[in-house]
């Protein structure tokens, strides 16, 4: 863990830079969105380590005296671990603290569209890492695919979900476990009691969070129509006020990762069937990428820019009537990574979140649920499986081996009932034990306050 973090301290203007260079982030940005991150989980664990690796105690049944039981916290072995580009630092290497942290060797596989962050990993993961326990491999396509076709003790990945499916696949040949960091259209809904000026900062943060490549960013979302008119209008100057030099120029504002993904947002407003609010292609320049937010509002339902993940600054607005008609947009789609609610009704609240299943919710703001050192992060359904963070995402990477030790003793209070042969007397003795468990659990619970012998004598004497 004290290696990792010297990876990071001693080398930090080179990791700044690297970011800077592949998505055109600020420097305050790439601090916020990605060092931050990995530092405070190796802290975390150089913190919680001797306490999260201890034997984990579990209370045994008295029929089983004398006797103890344990989880023992162990290694699952080789962990193969593949990064998306989007945040190339945090989402290789905040696993990796968990995966080593756990006990495993690991091979990292950095994406090769962030290719400065790729170079960085490439070169000072040997120099600081055991090359006995860390391995970094680098390349594209053909290199993961090969990678797969290996047999690992367990697969970490994270990125879109066709690809998952891929990674998934290729760890069923060998009966692999994974952990699937996912994506998806994380709905954002604006109920009518809300404050709107504060949802709209927040939206607007998230939707420009790293130029909106971000899988937990507010994909699209649903207004109350009372607010049709001021939420736009709120939007427009916190655009503003965010970026005053305009988003072309405005250093604070981050890039599209390449053409091809510039390409793919283009897309995305072709025939989408509803009315640019703001931006709009004619503001978006190629030449380096600055991809303008655009916010559109009432988009078809069924075009591609409410079908597929937007996972860019493009904002669909959606006018509803109700909160009926909010949730039922929403069960028409996949499970999503994450979801959002503004609102100050609790009856509203507690509607989306007891009827709409997501990875995880943020409650009037957007993304901050995985800031929560304990709270576990993954998604569900299309949207993940698995979890990271916290002591869950440690246990994700090992194997809690369950133990038993019986004490070396004739005692035993089942009696004769569990040895052969077995006649009438066993089996209705076993049946009423069976049928009458909770009164026999009384009873056992009435042996560890009061004594043994006073209790089973009265047990057998009822039973029998």
């Amino acid at each position: 863990m004290s290696q990792l973090r010297k990876m990071f301290v001693e080398n930090w203007d080179e990791w700044v830079n690297a970011l800077h260079e592949d998505l055109g982030r600020h420097k305050a940005m790439c601090v916020f969105g990605d060092l931050n991150g990995v530092l405070k989980a190796v802290d975390t664990l150089l913190d919680k380590l001797d306490e999260w690796t201890a034997k984990r105690p579990v209370p045994t049944q008295l029929e089983l005296f004398p006797g103890k039981a344990w989880q023992q916290v162990e290694p699952k072995g080789v962990v193969l671990n593949i990064a998306p580009w989007n945040f190339p630092v945090e989402l290789i290497a905040h696993p990796l603290a968990y995966i080593l942290a756990a006990g495993n060797c690991c091979v990292l596989k950095p994406s090769e569209v962030s290719k400065h962050v790729e170079g960085v990993f490439s070169k000072l993961v040997p120099r600081y890492l055991d090359p006995e326990a860390v391995a970094c491999v680098t390349g594209g396509v053909a290199t993961a695919t090969a990678l797969l076709k290996e047999q690992w003790d367990h697969i970490m990945y994270t990125g879109n979900g066709a690809v998952g499916k891929v990674v998934m696949s290729a760890a069923a040949k060998h009966l692999t476990p994974v952990t699937l960091e996912l994506g998806g259209k994380s709905p954002c809904v604006v109920d009518k009691n809300c404050n709107l000026a504060l949802a709209a900062k927040r939206i607007l943060n998230g939707k420009t969070f790293n130029c909106g490549q971000i899988c937990l960013a507010p994909d699209y979302v649903l207004l109350h129509k009372s607010h049709e008119a001021a939420f736009f209008e709120e939007l427009k100057k916190e655009l503003a006020q965010f970026y005053p030099k305009g988003q072309q120029q405005d250093e604070s504002y981050a890039r599209i990762i390449n053409e091809n993904h510039f390409k793919r947002l283009k897309g995305l407003l072709a025939d989408h069937g509803g009315e640019e609010v703001i931006g709009g292609l004619s503001q978006c320049s190629e030449k380096d990428r600055p991809f303008v937010t655009t916010v559109v509002k009432n988009p078809s339902l069924s075009s591609k820019l409410m079908q597929e993940e937007v996972f860019g600054p493009i904002l669909p607005v959606v006018v509803v009537n109700d909160i009926e008609e909010a949730i039922e947009i929403i069960n028409a789609r996949d499970k999503p990574l994450g979801l959002y609610v503004f609102s100050n009704n609790q009856s509203t609240v507690d509607s989306v979140l007891t009827r709409c299943p997501s990875g995880g919710v943020t409650i009037n703001d957007f993304l901050f649920h995985i800031v929560v050192d304990d709270l576990p992060f993954g998604g569900v359904g299309p949207s993940g499986i698995g979890v990271t963070h916290g002591r869950a995402g440690f246990d994700e990477f090992c194997h809690l081996r369950s133990v038993l030790h019986r004490g070396n003793t004739s005692i035993d209070l089942l009696g004769s009932a569990r040895y052969p042969p077995f006649d009438e007397s066993k089996y209705k003795l076993l049946t009423k034990m069976t049928l009458h468990a909770p009164k026999v659990k009384a009873v056992l619970g009435v042996v560890a306050k009061v004594g043994l012998p006073l209790v089973m004598g009265a047990a057998l004497y009822h039973f029998w």
